[in-house]
């Protein structure tokens, strides 16, 4: 990931050099282009780790198979296409 930023600052300066004969409006352009890629980059990134990390996290908890919905983990059973029952959790209790 490292090394793909550091290419990509690369390319952006490359792009400045090449682009800078064409005037100031071009390389304004290719400033605001480059600074777009790099947020979705880094979310992209944020994302990754991110599901990286829940992984890792069900692989130690020895539960690699287990579903964590987008609510949190304690939502997982709201997800649970296997049963025929579809309320919540504590609707089932009453």
């Amino acid at each position: 990931m490292v090394m793909e930023v550091i290419l990509e600052g690369v390319f952006a300066v490359t792009d400045v050099f090449f682009v800078g004969k064409l005037g100031p409006d071009a390389v304004a352009t290719v400033g605001l282009t480059e600074s777009m890629l790099t947020l979705i980059y880094a979310m992209a990134m944020g994302l990754g780790i991110g599901a990286t990390a829940l992984v890792a996290r069900r692989i130690g908890e020895k539960r690699p198979r287990s579903r964590v919905g987008f609510c949190g983990p304690g939502d997982s059973h709201r997800f649970d296409h296997g049963s025929g029952d579809r309320r919540h959790r504590s609707d089932l209790s009453a």
